[in-house]
């Protein structure tokens, strides 16, 4: 686990991580807060997007609503979390992959679902 405080650190890691592949290792699963310093998680997401990376991507916020769901599900995070996370102590059936070509968790289009069950099902 790679822990960073602001959008513009993530992407400087990212970045690390394509020109000196043989020192980093690629992310499995990105999971990243809506609104950090510098860049927004959604700003990461959406060049990643447009760089055509497909490293599941995770979002969390405290403050979400309909637009952010939308504009995150448009560009293909695998969930939207609410903070602070509900703790569950079993996985919800839910969790499947929906889109071809996605081995992971699928986009759950609502805000109860915790951090540690879409981890365990994106990284499967």
């Amino acid at each position: 686990m790679i822990e960073v405080t602001s959008g513009s650190e993530l992407l400087d890691f990212l970045g690390m991580a394509v020109v000196s592949s043989h020192l980093f290792d690629y992310p499995d699963v990105i999971v990243s807060d809506v609104l950090m310093p510098g860049f927004s998680g959604i700003d990461v997401l959406t060049g990643l997007k447009v760089a055509g990376w497909s490293i599941p991507f995770i979002l969390m916020t405290a403050l979400p609503d309909r637009g952010l769901r939308d504009t995150a599900k448009q560009l293909g995070a695998v969930a939207l979390l609410q903070k602070p996370f509900v703790a569950s102590a079993s996985p919800r059936p839910d969790l499947t992959p929906s889109r071809p070509g996605f081995a992971g968790a699928t986009w759950h289009g609502r805000f109860d679902v915790d951090l540690r069950t879409v981890l365990m099902n994106v990284t499967r």
